[in-house]
C-alpha cells in the first residue's frame, strides 16, 4: 500500500457489548477503509444485534467510508465453532449485512507459463489442535437481509436467494454472499 497514510488497528473482547464499542469508535474516528475479519453466523447473532450492527455499518456508509469484511474461514457451516457444533448452512454475519463487501477467498492455479487456468473456493483441509477441521472461504445465503438492489442481476436471483429458508424483511428475495472473492 504505497501511498498508506496511517493505519489503526482496533481490537475488543470477543463479545457483543465489547463489539459493539469496537464498531462506535471505528465510526467515531471513521477512517476511510475498513477491513473486518471478526464474525459469527448469522444464526448466534439474533435480530437485535443484527439491527445494532447494520445501524452502526449504515453510520460508516453515510460517513463515506468503505467497509470489507471477511466472509468467513468456517466455510459454509459458519456455525460448526458454536458448542452445538451444527454443519448446517449458515452465512457469516456481518458479511451479510447490505452496507458491506463481503470478501470471499479462493484458489487460484496457474498454468505452467503462469496464466490462468481455474480457480475454486479456498478450502485449507490442514488440521492440528488449534484448528480441527481445517479452514474454508464462507459464504450463501443471508436469512436477515435482503438481496440489495445493486446485487439483482441475472442468475444472482435464483431458487436459492427467494426460496426456503429465506426470512428477509423485504421482498423475499436474500442477499447472497461473498460479493467479491481473490486468491486467498
Amino acid at each position: 500500500a504505497p501511498k498508506l497514510g496511517q493505519l489503526r488497528i482496533y481490537e475488543a473482547a470477543n463479545d457483543i457489548p465489547d463489539s459493539n464499542n469496537e464498531w462506535a469508535r471505528i465510526i467515531q474516528d471513521a477512517p476511510p477503509v475498513v477491513s473486518d475479519s471478526w464474525g459469527d453466523c448469522e444464526a448466534n447473532i439474533g435480530s437485535t444485534e443484527a439491527e445494532t450492527e447494520n445501524n452502526f455499518l449504515l453510520a460508516a456508509a453515510s460517513e463515506g467510508m468503505t467497509v470489507f469484511v471477511a466472509s468467513s474461514d468456517s466455510g459454509s457451516s459458519g456455525c460448526y465453532f458454536n458448542v452445538n457444533q451444527s454443519t448446517l448452512l449458515n452465512a457469516e454475519d456481518p458479511a451479510t449485512d447490505p452496507y458491506v463487501t463481503g470478501v470471499g477467498g479462493t484458489t487460484l492455479t496457474l498454468n505452467g507459463d503462469n496464466s490462468y487456468h481455474s480457480e475454486t473456493t479456498w478450502n485449507n483441509q490442514t488440521t492440528n489442535s488449534q484448528n480441527p477441521i481445517g479452514g474454508a472461504s464462507g459464504g450463501g445465503i443471508s436469512t436477515n437481509w435482503s438481496m440489495p438492489n445493486w446485487q439483482a442481476a441475472p442468475g444472482v436471483v435464483n431458487s436459492y436467494s427467494s426460496g426456503s429458508p429465506c426470512s428477509a424483511p423485504q421482498n423475499n428475495i436474500c442477499r447472497e454472499t461473498p460479493d467479491v472473492s481473490l486468491s486467498a
